[in-house]
């Protein structure tokens, strides 16, 4: 069957929607976590900060990555299905090796940073 077909239409629609999910997540734990920071506590100011200001430091670098490699994800795939250089439909796949690549990357920075943050958030809880 010739042709742009509904299923890989589909499996772009699924790993682009993902990817703008990643962003919004990370964003959202970036702006919430820095607005804490910027906005403490009167009983314990900046004390969290202080305290784990590595791992912290860490999860919102990996974060803020994992936005950098989500857009560079979206940019590639739409490399992919607005190129002229295609020669037909049939060649065009959402299983290109850099694409993957980005989209790995993506998630294992995100995975990382939101592990960084529970443990923060576990030692915090238990001091």
């Amino acid at each position: 069957m010739p042709g742009f077909n509904d299923r890989k239409s589909k499996s772009f629609d699924l790993v682009i929607d993902t990817t703008k999910l990643l962003i919004t997540l990370c964003t959202a734990i970036v702006g919430f976590t820095v607005s804490a920071v910027l906005i403490p506590d009167e009983k314990h100011p900046l004390k969290i900060l202080k305290s784990h200001s590595l791992s912290i430091s860490f999860a919102l670098i990996s974060l803020a990555l994992c936005v950098l490699f989500c857009l560079s994800t979206i940019l590639k795939i739409s490399g992919l299905l607005g190129s002229d250089k295609r020669i037909n439909d049939d060649n065009v796949s959402i299983n290109d090796s850099l694409t993957r690549l980005l989209f790995f990357i993506s998630l294992l920075l995100f995975f990382f940073g939101i592990t960084l943050m529970g443990i923060v958030t576990f030692k915090v809880l238990g001091e």
